[in-house]
């Protein structure tokens, strides 16, 4: 990094500092404001990367990042840079974000005429709609985040995106719960569709002013490719993509790689295996998967594949199952209206000697719902 890289940088990172603890922000701006107008989308992934480091919490950070955006709308969007190409990674992103910008604006019909009364089965399709664009923050986080992170250690600071990502998931999940009530609360309903709308359209911006032109100048061609391959795993929220076949065949002397693959993408389940070093070695590829896996999670650390909230719990059972202190941690939660189980076996050679984690994701719903016997003979 050059001097003048880091005397930026600095400079940023005081007046951070100072805004999120001063009450003269006008004045505060015009101290900073040559600097502030210079900044570029590297220098607040390494300002958000440095908080973090220092032990300031996401959350105290999460309050001031829409007001940073604020301050650095200017600078950023005077940033060139070479815009993605049509039909690559990048442009199908941006193309998922040109349509849910256009469901909200078909949105706003309903929220002009406050009639939720009586299009409250509208208005559900639409959350519906917009719950469904979560498909493209499952491609930044399981896709773009990993691979940026093998490129540079400060990305890290991003994580922070993942924690919007639940914020927005939350409100939806709010939204429809106050709509399928006998009696809408019209005051809630509009601070929730207001709040989705803050959330979305900041996201939009933080991603296309901080991160798709952070991830075009350190990405190459080829690794842009093999993210765009990764995305054919996951669905795109309204855009038809151009998606080519891809094969693969691999053999050995009992079982073929193919009908090996054809057998645990077969597998009612899903399984994902993490090696004695805590990083992702395989996952299956089940029909309607829970949890949706990308090839750049190989080798990625499990702790980065979960929000920082629970990666204490991650911690705890690493620990556990390193010490030989417990053998499976068992979890279930509600999702979409299904029961989901979620287990963790600890991997042991002859020796007791521990080798990974298997992690087993279930949807039970209707194994809960069994009564009496079925027998093979009554098939």
């Amino acid at each position: 990094m050059s001097y003048e890289e880091n005397k930026r940088i600095k400079e940023l990172q005081e007046y951070v500092s100072e805004l999120m603890i001063g009450d003269n922000k006008k004045q505060l701006y015009e101290k900073y404001r040559e600097v502030i107008n210079n900044v570029v989308p590297m220098d607040v992934i390494k300002i958000e990367y440095n908080f973090l480091s220092s032990g300031l919490s996401a959350t105290k950070l999460l309050e001031n990042v829409d007001m940073l955006m604020n301050v650095f709308h200017k600078g950023l969007s005077a940033y060139t840079w070479e815009k993605p190409i049509i039909d690559s990674f990048l442009y199908y992103l941006m193309e998922e974000n040109k349509q849910i910008v256009f469901t909200l604006n078909n949105l706003k019909k309903y929220i002009s005429s406050q009639t939720f009364e009586e299009n409250r089965s509208d208005i559900l399709l639409f959350i519906e709609d917009i719950n469904s664009f979560d498909c493209h923050y499952q491609k930044i986080v399981n896709i773009i985040f990993p691979t940026m992170q093998k490129k540079l250690i400060e990305f890290n600071g991003l994580a922070i995106m993942w924690e919007l990502h639940l914020t927005v998931r939350k409100t939806l999940k709010s939204l429809k719960t106050h709509f399928s009530e006998k009696i809408i609360d019209i005051k809630k309903i509009n601070k929730l569709i207001g709040k989705l709308f803050f959330q979305l359209h900041g996201l939009i911006k933080k991603e296309e002013l901080i991160l798709y032109p952070l991830v075009l100048t350190m990405l190459n061609d080829n690794e842009c490719q093999i993210m765009l391959e990764q995305s054919f795993d996951y669905n795109y929220y309204n855009i038809e993509i151009n998606k080519p076949l891809i094969s693969f065949s691999r053999t050995d002397e009992t079982l073929s790689m193919s009908q090996a693959e054809i057998l645990f993408n077969h597998l009612p389940f899903d399984i994902t295996f993490i090696d004695e070093f805590d990083k992702v070695s395989y996952f299956n590829q089940a029909k309607n998967r829970i949890f949706p896996r990308s090839s750049s999670v190989i080798g990625r650390d499990v702790r980065q594949c979960h929000p920082p909230k629970s990666v204490h719990i991650v911690e705890k059972i690493l620990e556990h199952f390193k010490e030989g202190k417990e053998n499976k941690a068992v979890f279930w939660i509600n999702l979409k209206g299904e029961k989901i189980l979620i287990s963790y076996y600890a991997i042991r050679d002859e020796e007791k000697n521990y080798k990974g984690i298997l992690e087993v994701v279930q949807d039970i719903t209707n194994i809960q719902n069994l009564n009496g016997e079925k027998r093979l003979l009554d098939w």
